[in-house]
């Protein structure tokens, strides 16, 4: 039977979650991902969105229930929550243009990016 991510039709996929397209190319996925991208079917993004949707959603409401959060601070927990994650992607990104200075914030790692460094990566 054929199993698909995305619409990219599945060859294989190995023990280190490495999975061989039918193109040849190859991408790492985590368990949990496997657990909801693959499908029988190719999907287009917005089916690929929800398919995520559906596998996280009752996840982070576990969460909320075992920590037994009030409804008065699940905003507060998504403004943190993103707030984390941006701070996290912005200092990857700074890092990854090698402009990181730890005693600046994240917000300012765009200023400090040159237009030599963003050479550098587009060559990568």
């Amino acid at each position: 039977m054929k199993k698909y991510i995305w619409d990219q039709l599945i060859k294989t996929i190995n023990e280190d979650n490495t999975v061989l397209f039918e193109d040849e190319t190859t991408k790492y996925f985590s368990d949990k991902e496997l657990s909801y991208l693959v499908t029988d079917e190719p999907k287009d993004l917005e089916q690929l969105r929800n398919l995520m949707l559906d596998a996280v959603i009752p996840k982070l409401l576990e969460v909320l229930e075992d920590y037994n959060i009030k409804k008065g601070y699940v905003q507060l927990l998504i403004q943190e929550l993103v707030a984390t994650y941006n701070n996290t992607f912005n200092i990857a990104v700074w890092k990854a243009f090698w402009t990181f200075e730890e005693w600046k914030h994240s917000a300012f790692f765009p200023e400090e990016i040159r237009i030599s460094d963003i050479k550098k990566i587009k060559e990568l």
